[in-house]
């Protein structure tokens, strides 16, 4: 009968899920940025033109939508998206914060970042000359670059592409780590013919079109048209009027006519002289294109392997984030309905308990990877006893099972500024010290309050880890010196991402008479 009624409760509440979406809508509401060229920009007219509006203007007339498009600025849209006041936004460059606001579809374009120079420049990349002035448009992802991969000292802060552009051609500063498509649309449009970009693509970023978080059935009709142009065609046409005229390296028309004229006068000069000039010329040219014909290709199949391995990457965060976080969503909802029915059957108990675990798992593998990719993870004042607490608690059974004694010395009224993933930590710490010190029969676990921080220990009476392995253990996959092999060594190189996520820093050293204190200290 159990059994009847519970099946019962799961068809009522997936006939009761909610459809998403509000697709029937007359007309859609389009935003986009009204300065953004050649992506997406407004004309002296004031109608709207770029490669984003095309691909949007194609997919809906793909998928039967009507709509208005209106260019607004970029400080309108991201008004626009913290009020709800739009329908689609044609243009959205992914990144996981966005990706919880925003519904966004299946990458239309790939923008990438280079380091452009005056020509005659001795600057090849980022490492080249520690004092160089390196421009940046502020604001833009290459902050990223600057400050967390490159340390690059002098960085100048930009508002708008052409400024920077100009300084760079007139002799001010040294480079500009700038957004390839569109640099090179403005140095054509510009004549800047003394600029060129130099070194590997430092950076890639998809762009994509975003509807409401809510909006599921809208986002899966734009899928599904932008599927239908790449199959008809329709988008290697847009993609070949708008970008590939400025993705290959290329010579502005004034350099061309530059080169004619000289080559004309060398010929009148030289006579018989230019001919063979001219042959010994070809001959070199030949042999030159055939050396960065070689590099070109080493270069891009360098660049589609690594964009290859970032989309994968991304698509791993988007499956553990989107497609693994709601279905064991509906499982503790639908366990909730069950255990209210039935509070004494142990088996829903245990789906519930499962469910709720693994639903903070998830949560903290996002979080994880929001630090991993350099965004700033969401922070609370947080009870450290509290913390301390329910991790001893959790481990209660295992102890026992151990036959090992936990001894606490905790102060009172404790707060700092931290994360719930920072349990993570303590739970490794205690997971290894009942794992491989059971011969200690005894764990300590020591919080110690200091002016400016707070260091949290945990203290156990096993072997000592010797010296030369106390810092290579927070590495990933450590074989130890003993021999010993702790799991897959992934469980401390997480701890010490983590506390790096909260400026934190942890440390292993030996515990008196033996044994070993692995420790966390945190700001307070």
């Amino acid at each position: 009968m159990n059994s009847i009624r519970l099946t019962a409760i799961f068809f009522i509440c997936f006939s009761a899920l909610p459809i998403t979406g509000q697709v029937g809508r007359d007309t859609l509401r389009v935003f986009h940025h009204n300065d953004y060229p050649p992506l997406e920009y407004t004309t002296e007219s004031g109608s709207s033109s770029g490669y984003d509006l095309e691909i949007f203007a194609a997919i809906a007339k793909a998928a039967n939508l009507a709509y208005i498009a209106e260019g607004v600025t970029w400080d309108t849209l991201l008004s626009k998206v913290r009020t709800k006041q739009y329908d689609v936004l044609t243009g959205m460059y992914y990144s996981h914060s966005r990706n919880a606001d925003l519904d966004l579809s299946i990458p239309i374009l790939t923008i990438s970042y280079s380091l452009f120079v005056r020509s005659g420049s001795g600057i090849k990349d980022l490492h080249d000359y520690n004092d160089k002035e390196v421009i940046i448009l502020d604001g833009g992802i290459s902050n990223q670059l600057v400050e967390n991969i490159y340390s690059v000292k002098n960085v100048i802060q930009i508002k708008s592409l052409e400024k920077a552009l100009m300084l760079l051609s007139t002799g001010n500063h040294n480079c500009a780590i700038l957004p390839i498509l569109h640099a090179r649309y403005a140095i054509d449009l510009y004549n800047y013919d003394n600029l060129k970009s130099v070194g590997p693509k430092l950076l890639s970023r998809t762009l994509r079109i975003a509807v409401a978080k809510d909006d599921s059935l809208l986002m899966g009709k734009i899928n599904e048209g932008f599927k239908e142009i790449v199959d008809d065609g329709t988008y290697k046409k847009i993609y070949n009027d708008w970008i590939e005229p400025f993705e290959e390296r290329w010579i502005s028309s004034r350099v061309v006519w530059s080169w004619a004229i000289g080559i004309v006068l060398i010929f009148i000069v030289l006579g018989t002289g230019g001919v063979v000039w001219t042959i010994t010329l070809r001959r070199t040219v030949t042999i030159r294109t055939k050396e960065l014909s070689d590099e070109i290709r080493v270069r891009k199949s360098a660049e589609k392997k690594m964009a290859v391995a970032n989309n994968l990457k991304e698509l791993l965060i988007d499956i553990i984030t989107h497609d693994l976080r709601n279905p064991a969503a509906h499982i503790f909802s639908f366990s909730e309905l069950a255990r209210a029915e039935m509070p004494e059957n142990e088996l829903i108990k245990h789906i519930n308990l499962s469910s709720e675990r693994l639903i903070k798992v998830l949560e903290n593998t996002t979080i994880l990877a929001q630090a991993t990719f350099g965004e700033k993870i969401p922070k609370e004042r947080l009870k450290l006893n509290d913390i301390l607490i329910e991790v001893v608690h959790d481990f209660e059974s295992s102890l026992r099972e151990a036959d090992m004694t936990l001894e606490m010395d905790i102060p009172s009224g404790m707060v700092i500024n931290a994360n719930p993933l920072i349990s993570e930590v303590f739970k490794n710490y205690f997971s290894n010290a009942i794992k491989y010190t059971r011969n200690g029969k005894k764990i300590i676990l020591e919080v110690v309050k200091k002016d400016k921080s707070i260091q949290i220990c945990v203290k156990d009476f096993g072997d000592t880890i010797q010296k030369e392995d106390r810092a290579r253990i927070f590495e990933r996959s450590i074989q130890l010196a003993d021999g010993k092999k702790r799991g897959r060594g992934l469980g401390l190189a997480i701890v010490k991402r983590i506390a790096a996520a909260h400026n934190g820093e942890v440390w292993v050293e030996p515990n008196k008479p033996q044994g070993n204190s692995f420790c966390l200290r945190i700001p307070r």
